[in-house]
């Protein structure tokens, strides 16, 4: 295929990756965090101990979802790049994600 041609397909293109019990563990657990605070993907990924690429895709999936949305607020990262920080609806009790 030519590499112009080549189109970037998400996770929510292809439902055969979005199964994965490690992909559905991080959805989970990024969507339990930000039910109780406003973080970054990079904080996301520290709290939870997995890579900040893996996060990503997740919040990004989150996103297309409609589960969570840009706070509009941004925070510098470990590599001082301001990065987007992550909202979503607040619940009355905060669950504790299991970190593996």
């Amino acid at each position: 295929m030519d590499l112009a041609l080549k189109i970037h397909l998400t996770a929510a293109d292809r439902p055969d990756r979005l199964g994965t019990p490690d992909m559905e563990i991080t959805r989970e657990q990024c969507l339990s965090l930000l039910l109780c605070h406003d973080l970054s993907s990079d904080e996301l990924a520290t709290t939870l101990r997995k890579d900040v690429h893996d996060v990503r895709s997740r919040c990004s999936e989150l996103k297309a979802a409609g589960l969570i949305r840009d706070s509009g607020q941004r925070r510098k990262n470990p590599h001082g790049i301001a990065t987007r920080v992550w909202t979503t609806r607040r619940l009355a009790t905060c669950p504790q994600p299991a970190l593996n």
